[in-house]
């Protein structure tokens, strides 16, 4: 893959249950930071994983 195309940053986040992941989603801070990521990024990708 071109270097290019690589990823400058990424974000990994354990969460223990969905609500815990839904609670930390509307957390000020975190909506704060996601909207300054928005605001300079050209490309996002997100995979979601479940594991039992």
């Amino acid at each position: 893959m071109p270097a290019e195309k690589n990823a400058d940053v990424i974000l990994i986040c354990d969460f223990q249950s969905e609500e815990k992941m839904r609670i930390y989603q509307k957390n000020p801070l975190h909506v704060e930071v996601a909207e300054f990521v928005k605001s300079v990024n050209s490309g996002r990708c997100s995979i979601d994983y479940e594991f039992d």
